[in-house]
């Protein structure tokens, strides 16, 4: 070492620069760090911005190709946009969630009249209950099941949704700054590793329809937007799985929310399939049916966009019929037809290939339609269908494809498409021969199947998937556990066999209260062939549940739906025979039942109903306003004059369902001396809720003479000016649920989370009023909880009709989520 500084030589100009130099830094630093700090914030500010460009310029084109996918989400695709002939989808609105002592919003006639059944919305819909928009039921930020029958409009209902949020079009400021996810379960890559992101499994399916440009970054904008809280999943096709595929779904549903909780998501779900959505926080919602209004909406919009586009130059021989008797004749067919069945019957009738006025007929027109110049289209088809709903599957590979076109099933048939009943059996038990390179690529560009993720292909509706499956299938199909497209398939193949066995075992099992069997059944009856021997029967056996006044009333509101919706002259006598019954309820059922039928034939003996109790004139107004011929709206009429101040306000309010002459009667209403119709009028304006009316309201609460007037229009027009009470709304812990606590204090205890706050609701509804009891089974259903028997037997068989019916409500919902339900005689009981 010390040599080491003893040969030590400093070079004195090199000193000196170098001691000037980092002299010259360390006098330099100080002034110069102020600069550098401002240099470096400007290139992260650059680095942050040219960032945020790439994002925002994926966002957009993520909503272009969105827009795109979502337009085309609609069996009449091949024809017109989506926007071109949309109706905005409406869902049935929830019942309010009450607390025990508050403020009660005014009941109207529908939720007096027709209890919720969300399984089946067509009554209450037809009588135009209260509704939502999809965009309304969000605006509480909690997450929607869509719920409704295959063909109720779920999917056009995700997509339009999709539509105006790619658009920025939602009045929402916060649904607007969403970004859509819209996907269908079967592109979903499930399932997905313990370790790996859920983004992982989304990303397949979104690819779908990613353009070529944004697919690189894909992977990376998915992930952004749901750690940035900006996802909005639009999940179809829930109601397509079967039971082991639609857990794995619903799992992966739970983890991705999970690991995103700030996340959305609507999905669509079938009624009495709902599995572990509820426990999630899904608020299960149900589609609602068509009103009259709409069918001649939408039949006006197709006749407009069929002149426009399609009926430009007519070929020879060409017999041009004008649009208002077509749409004249489709609107006084079936009473409520769903917008799938609607749809495809205004098609067939435009084309000029309809077949008959069931929906399997147009079911068959269209499936001819799309596939008339494909060869052994009908035996492929039937055949990838079967297979595919025998193995509980919703998509198929190529391969299988090739599998299932050398394996033809016996029924299979050619493509002259005759229906399996109508075909040669000798003819139809030939082995198809069925080149699967030749027809999938035809089948493909008909839009008869569509593309899948992992290149695997689905039907282009679950419908066509299981009327094709049921033109073939078998026993076999008897034996699976129950699933949606299993459930549909026997529906279908009851259309065209007689499978009395199968129906007699379901009317006869012992499924109280909710009667599941029986229901099932009588879904079948509107395309059983009127001269089938073993209808009788299953009609006979439903016309004594309607009689039963032990059965709930919810249960045999469902059975009433099930007969309404079957085009049956002998329906109709049925329901007028019934008006004469001694039970009140039964006179009450057949004359809502009449009115969905709009029998003219039934108007006089509606009428003497408009003098008998309160539920049952509420009925008979609705009926009779439904029906609509000029009896019928004059008797109406003359009740809002003349009758009790109940039955008056049941007019008005009935009237509300009649644009074309309840809307003017109302208007000359309010202008009337009898105090009694104004006031009963306001009822009625409250109900219509449009700008008009509640413009009346706003002048009569101002300048009405009669203060009992004025009161009423007030408290209408500011339940018209407040917050939709139906949007579902997050819950507080039960524990800090203030009338569950002042429940408990009136007994001298306490609530501490968990098990003690459960018992305590179950407590409530064997000891609390009825008040108490409807704000506990809404709690019941709203958090999942299933241990609640025998205690919700209490309600469903007590006195009050507002408990029955929620609580049968909660006992759905409940065997809905996979819950067992036990018989009510297991408790002495039903």
């Amino acid at each position: 070492m010390f040599n080491f500084f003893r040969n030590l030589r400093i070079e004195r100009i090199s000193f000196w620069i170098g001691f000037l130099a980092a002299s010259l830094f360390w006098w330099l630093v100080p002034r110069l760090l102020p600069y550098l700090d401002r240099i470096w914030k400007g290139i992260k500010k650059l680095f942050q911005s040219t960032k945020q460009g790439l994002q925002a310029n994926i966002e957009q084109r993520h909503r272009t190709d969105t827009l795109k996918h979502a337009q085309g989400l609609h069996l009449a695709a091949p024809l017109f946009s989506l926007d071109e002939i949309i109706i905005s989808p409406r869902l049935l609105a929830p019942p309010i969630l009450l607390a025990p002592e508050e403020t009660h919003p005014t009941d109207n006639i529908v939720s007096q009249t027709i209890p919720y059944m969300p399984d089946c919305p067509q009554l209450a819909s037809i009588y135009g209950a209260q509704t939502l928009s999809l965009e309304e039921a969000l605006q509480g930020g909690l997450n929607i099941a869509i719920i409704g029958p295959a063909g109720s409009g779920k999917t056009v209902a995700l997509a339009h949704l999709a539509s105006r949020i790619s658009r920025r079009e939602v009045e929402s400021k916060e649904l607007r700054n969403l970004i859509p996810i819209l996907i269908h379960a079967a592109d979903l890559n499930l399932p997905i590793e313990e370790d790996e992101s859920p983004i992982n499994g989304l990303t397949d399916a979104v690819a779908v329809y990613t353009s070529t440009l944004s697919l690189p970054r894909l992977p990376n904008f998915l992930q952004t937007t749901f750690e940035g809280g900006q996802a909005l999943l639009l999940l179809d096709g829930l109601d397509e799985l079967a039971p082991e595929p639609l857990t794995e779904t619903i799992n992966y549903l739970q983890a991705l929310l999970r690991e995103y909780p700030r996340s959305h998501a609507v999905v669509a779900a079938a009624a009495n399939h709902l599995d572990g959505l509820p426990k999630l926080g899904f608020i299960p919602i149900p589609m609602a049916t068509w009103s009259p209004r709409q069918q001649a909406q939408f039949a006006k919009q197709w006749a407009n966009m069929w002149s426009k586009h399609i009926d430009t130059e007519p070929q020879e021989n060409y017999v041009h019929v004008d649009p208002l008797i077509l749409n004249g004749w489709l609107l006084n067919r079936n009473p409520i037809p769903s917008p799938l069945e609607f749809s495809l019957q205004i098609w067939a009738t435009y084309a000029g290939d309809i077949r008959g006025p069931n929906a399997t007929d147009a079911l068959e027109a269209y499936l001819r339609r799309m596939s008339v110049s494909i060869p052994k289209a009908r035996a492929a088809l039937q055949n990838f269908a079967a297979q595919a709903i025998i193995s509980m599957r919703t998509s198929f590979t190529y391969k299988d494809a090739k599998k299932w076109g050398a394996e033809i099933l016996p029924e299979s048939i050619d493509n002259d498409w005759k229906t399996a009943a109508d075909s040669d059996p000798e003819a139809s038990s030939q082995p198809q021969d069925i080149t699967v390179p030749r027809v999938l690529p035809d089948l493909t560009q008909s839009g008869l199947l569509i593309p899948r993720a992992d290149n695997r292909l689905g039907f282009v509706h679950p419908l066509i998937a299981s009327y094709l499956a049921g033109q073939i299938l078998d026993d076999e199909i008897f034996s699976q556990p129950s699933w949606p497209l299993k459930d549909m398939t026997i529906h279908h193949i009851a259309s065209h066999r007689d499978i009395s066995k199968q129906a007699n075992q379901l009317l006869s099992q012992s499924d109280k209260p909710l009667r599941r069997g029986t229901l099932t059944v009588s879904h079948w009856l509107p395309d059983i062939r009127l001269d089938a021997a073993w209808r009788k029967p299953i009609l006979s056996k439903l016309a004594n549940i309607l009689q039963d006044e032990s059965i709930p009333l919810g249960t045999r509101s469902r059975v009433l739906t099930g007969l309404a919706i079957t085009n049956d002259p002998n329906i109709s006598a049925l329901f007028r025979h019934l008006m004469k019954s001694p039970k009140p309820s039964v006179r009450q059922l057949s004359a809502l039942g009449s009115g969905v039928h709009r029998d003219t034939q039934a108007v006089n003996g509606l009428i003497q109903l408009l003098e008998d109790q309160p539920m049952i004139n509420r009925a008979a107004c609705l009926a009779l306003v439904n029906i609509g011929t000029k009896p019928a709206l004059e008797a109406v009429a003359s009740t809002l004059l003349q009758g009790s101040e109940e039955s008056r306000r049941a007019a008005a309010e009935a009237f509300a369902n009649h644009p074309d002459e309840g809307y003017p009667t109302l208007k000359d209403g309010i202008t009337m001396d009898d105090l009694l119709v104004r006031r009963a009028v306001i009822f009625g304006l409250r109900r219509v809720g449009e700008p008009w009316a509640i413009q009346l309201l706003g002048e009569v609460q101002i300048e009405d003479a009669q203060w009992v007037v004025k009161n009423a229009a007030a408290q209408a027009f500011e339940e018209l000016h407040q917050p939709d009470p139906h949007i579902p709304q997050a819950l507080p812990s039960l524990a800090d649920t203030p009338w569950l606590i002042a429940f408990a204090g009136e007994r001298g205890v306490g609530i501490s989370p968990g098990q003690q706050a459960h018992e305590m609701l179950l407590r409530v509804l064997k000891e609390g009023n009825p008040e108490e009891q409807l704000a506990a089974l809404a709690q019941l259903r709203r958090r999942g909880i299933t241990k609640v028997f025998p205690a919700i037997y209490h309600p469903l068989y007590a006195a009050n009709p507002e408990t029955n019916a929620a609580a049968l409500y909660t006992i759905w919902h409940l065997a809905a989520s996979g819950a067992e339900i036990p018989p009510p005689m297991q408790f002495g009981l039903g």
